[in-house]
This record gives structure tokens, sequence and C-alpha cells, in this order.
């Protein structure tokens, strides 16, 4: 039996473990930790638009807010599922913090 994948009007309504104002901070700890890697920017110029609204930091374009980058939401939960990175909810409910766990080794 095949899987249906979700629309993208699904996915926009999708609710996720984490609030979409921590995704920006959780997209520099996944850097900083190497955990991901961005890609070179397709538009060079608009790489120092940061100040814009929708300037999206994962893609450093201005196109869309990164809180709505569903994408970026799924790679995490994604993560999350295959055992890289471990969201604790208790503390994002308390601290809004994002524990990450690679290899056995505590990444905080």
């Amino acid at each position: 039996m095949t899987r249906r994948r979700p629309t993208l009007e699904e996915l926009y309504e999708k609710a996720y473990p984490f609030p979409d104002s921590e995704l920006l901070g959780m997209l520099e700890d996944l850097l900083k930790k190497g955990i991901i890697y961005l890609l070179e920017p397709k538009k060079p110029k608009e790489v120092r638009k940061t100040v814009d609204p929708l300037y999206c930091r994962y893609h450093k374009i201005v196109n869309h807010a990164l809180e709505k980058y569903i994408t970026l939401k799924e790679l995490i939960m994604w993560l999350i599922k295959e055992g890289t990175t471990k969201l604790d909810l208790d503390d994002v409910v308390e601290t809004n913090h994002v524990f990450y766990q690679r290899t056995g080794l505590s990444l905080i």
C-alpha cells in the first residue's frame, strides 16, 4: 500500500512540538553543531537583507519567513525520529530550549 504524501495545506496546518519562534535558534544550533549545513546562496546579493521579514536564514534569500519553512520543520522532526537530535519537550515548555544528542554525546 502506497502512503499518501500530505498536501502543502496539510503541512501548513500541522502542529509541531516546538514553537515557530524557536526555529531560528534551532537552526543556529544545528549549524553550530555541524548536524546540518547550508548550501551556497543562489542570490548572493540578498544574503545581507536579514532585516527583511521574508528573509530566510536557511536559504539566505528574501522569499519566505524562516518560521513558515515547512521543510526545515520536517527536517528537525526527521532528525528527532532518527535519533540524531533530541527534543526535550519539558524544557521547550519551560525555557524554549532544544537539546541535541549525537552518538551518545550531549551537545548542549
